[in-house]
């Protein structure tokens, strides 16, 4: 019997730190809460230090949100469609990366007021990600290669 309870209060306090959140301190609720009224399904994490980032839903896209622990915001990443990229980011991949096939995109809107799109863009096993501005110019440009292929005839 009380092994069965030691087990029961074992899984209880694991599964409690699993789905436990990030302590967020109450200036940066209270930033997100007025900047983000109809956001859903919230969840915090920490992305730097102090920096809070918060992961959530809001008018059915998906959205990421930076704040610094005083509740100063940072930036907003919002999942954006083919539609809403800007034509003339489409055709710089378009004409530079004609046999890569757009895996995601992201608007992203930062406290400077810039707005810029990471497009991820996919290869065969090359994945490419890449910082436009709102103009089209390549701010920056990741490429890496998928291993998987090799690790799993190691096996």
């Amino acid at each position: 019997m009380r092994t069965l309870i030691l087990t029961a209060a074992i899984l209880f306090v694991a599964s409690a730190t699993l789905f436990a959140q990030t302590e967020v301190p109450p200036e940066v609720e209270d930033a997100f809460d007025t900047r983000f009224p109809a956001a859903e399904d919230v969840v915090w994490e920490m992305e730097a230090a102090d920096v809070y980032e918060a992961d959530f839903e809001q008018n059915g896209q998906e959205v990421s949100a930076l704040f610094a622990e005083t509740g100063e915001w940072l930036e907003t990443e919002t999942a954006i469609t083919t539609e809403q990229l800007p034509d003339v980011i489409t055709k710089v991949i378009q004409e530079k990366m004609p046999d890569h096939e757009i895996m995601s995109m992201e608007s992203i809107e930062s406290n400077d007021g810039d707005i810029t799109y990471e497009v991820v863009l996919e290869n065969g096993d090359e994945s490419v990600e890449i910082v436009f501005s709102a103009g089209g110019d390549i701010i920056k440009k990741e490429a890496s290669k998928d291993d998987d292929d090799e690790e799993e005839g190691e096996d």
